[in-house]
């Protein structure tokens, strides 16, 4: 009954999500003349196990809620502990489902969804967005030792860069700067066209300028540098990606990777979550109280929101703050934790 109510509740929320999502992006299926079969195949296949896998635990929380209510309101509760069942042993389906739900949400967290979220992401760049939208801006790269880069923006759509900067330091000193109004990547050469070009030297105090209209280089970076290494597309990587991109992060240190390791760490955080909600919904809900299931049901969705809201505060103070990403990812498992261990101690017995 436990899968059944998490199955049932997590479908209805799918259904929703679908029909706000569909009256947001009909005018953009539209004006593609895209048909039902190419939207859903393309796009909302994707966009489903995304969002399901997203709030899955909250999902058994509220279940286990359900569940637990409607076998203390049926007397079940009792009749078991009054067999001499423990609490304990009452408990262990409801943890081996959850069990098994969270290592579905794990694989799917690292393994199957981030393939499937760039397909939805190429979907969402080619038909719904604007053309010239892009996410990268203000790039930040060291390509070598002592050779840095600026880009102001990059459009990931036509691999096109706008205002570069480039400089190199020997010995703490600025030898050598080049800037152009303009770069695009050229698949044929594996290198950058860049446009309205200016070089900048300094050579025993005295500087030397030479323009170019046009210039075909190879820089040290790729589009890639532009795309999978953002913070926010940290969840289109699988696991091996994601901890290849921290180290090569690192090592160019061209930006913080915080927000990198918060992801990898939430990867196993969120669903080791599906445990703590399952004990802290059977604790909660199997005392038969008066109101029947609405004060459970009150509860569960209270202590829903409140998980989410410390889930965001956490990750914000890791990304921007001093917080350790490990104690980011797992403090609300942790004060949760503990509160579903006080609430164990109260249940019946």
């Amino acid at each position: 009954m436990y899968l059944v109510n998490y199955a049932g509740a997590l479908g209805v929320f799918v259904l929703i999500a679908i029909v706000f999502d569909l009256t947001e992006k009909l005018d953009g299926f539209l004006k593609h003349s895209l048909g039902v079969s190419q939207v859903w195949k393309e796009y909302y296949v994707h966009f489903i196990p995304y969002y399901a896998n997203l709030l899955s635990p909250l999902f058994v929380f509220i279940a286990v809620i359900f569940t637990g209510a409607r076998l203390a309101q049926r007397n079940e509760i009792i009749t078991l502990l009054n067999a001499g069942w423990s609490f304990g042993r009452i408990s262990r389906p409801f943890l081996g489902a959850a069990l098994l739900i969270g290592g579905l949400n794990y694989v799917l967290s690292n393994f199957v969804l981030p393939p499937s979220n760039r397909a939805r992401i190429r979907f969402e760049s080619q038909y719904l967005r604007d053309p010239g939208y892009s996410h990268s801006r203000h790039r930040h790269l060291q390509t070598a030792p002592g050779r840095l880069v600026y880009l102001e923006s990059y459009s990931h759509g036509d691999s096109t860069g706008y205002r570069l900067a480039m400089d190199r330091f020997v010995g703490g000193q600025l030898i050598n700067r080049l800037s152009a109004e303009r770069l695009v990547w050229k698949a044929s050469c594996q290198c950058w066209m860049l446009t309205q070009v200016t070089q900048k030297s300094w050579k025993n105090h005295q500087m030397k300028v030479s323009q170019f209209d046009t210039l075909y280089r190879k820089t040290g970076f790729r589009p890639e540098d532009f795309g999978t290494s953002l913070a926010a597309d940290a969840f289109l990587l699988d696991r091996q990606e994601l901890l290849a991109t921290i180290r090569e992060l690192e090592r160019k240190g061209s930006e913080p990777t915080e927000a990198f390791w918060v992801e990898h760490y939430s990867r196993l955080a969120i669903p080791f979550s599906a445990l703590i909600f399952t004990m802290m919904g059977l604790s909660l809900s199997t005392q038969k109280k008066r109101g029947g299931m609405g004060p459970a049901l009150g509860w569960g969705l209270g202590l829903c929101f409140a998980f989410i809201v410390m889930q965001r505060f956490s990750l914000t103070f890791a990304v921007k703050g001093n917080l350790s990403p490990l104690l980011a990812a797992w403090t609300p498992n942790i004060l949760f934790g503990l509160a579903t261990a006080y609430l164990y101690r109260k249940a019946p017995r």
